[in-house]
C-alpha cells in the first residue's frame, strides 16, 4: 500500500474516519463518562505529538 505524502507524520498510518469521531462522542455522551469534566481530546493520528 503506497503511503501518500500527508500521511507522513501520522504515526498510525491512516486518515481519522467518521467513525473514529463518533465514537469518542457516544462515549463522553454515555453513563460511563460521567466522572470526565471539562477535558480537551485530540483526534489526530499522534500527529500532535511527532511536531
Amino acid at each position: 500500500m503506497e503511503q501518500l505524502p500527508a500521511m507522513a507524520g501520522i504515526t498510525l498510518g491512516r486518515f481519522a474516519q467518521p467513525e473514529d469521531i463518533a465514537n469518542l462522542t457516544v462515549f463522553l455522551a454515555s453513563e460511563q463518562a460521567s466522572m470526565i469534566t471539562g477535558s480537551d481530546y485530540v483526534i489526530d493520528g499522534n500527529l500532535l505529538k511527532t511536531i
